[in-house]
């Protein structure tokens, strides 16, 4: 448990920035299976993958967005095929993943048409930051 413990305190201290000084960002997002979360009823939601999001611009520009799966079975249930998107001012350069589930951060496969921005995932563990430079 101890390890789980270190890895957690790592990730987080070498990922502070796309948690400090944001600003949320009203653009429209679009998850691959669509997005529903009720805890207070959860029968309202129509697919069994839930998820929830915050799209926000950092200090710096990049732009991050925040997802966390909702999608439990005794522990959260890994959802493939994962795609987000949404609408950004400029094709990035690259596109990052991070998360505690992750050995390392990913570079992301993305597309880019008519500023909107999809992103490649691939399988979404219990969260992810998807950095946008």
């Amino acid at each position: 448990m101890m390890d789980f413990f270190a890895r957690f305190r790592d990730h987080y201290k070498s990922h502070e920035d796309p948690y400090h000084g944001a600003t949320d960002l009203a653009e429209t997002v679009t998850l691959s299976f669509g997005e529903c979360v009720s805890s207070e009823n959860p029968a309202v939601c129509p697919d069994s993958r839930k998820a929830s999001h915050n799209l926000v611009r950092l200090q710096d520009g990049r732009t991050v967005l925040h997802v966390i799966n909702h999608t439990y079975d005794a522990g959260v249930v890994e959802l493939t095929g994962f795609r987000a998107s949404f609408r950004t001012d400029e094709r990035p350069s690259r596109v990052t993943l991070a998360s505690l589930d992750f050995e390392a951060d990913r570079e992301a496969e993305f597309t880019y048409e008519g500023g909107m921005l999809e992103v490649d995932v691939g399988t979404l563990p219990a969260s992810v930051a998807i950095v946008v430079e």
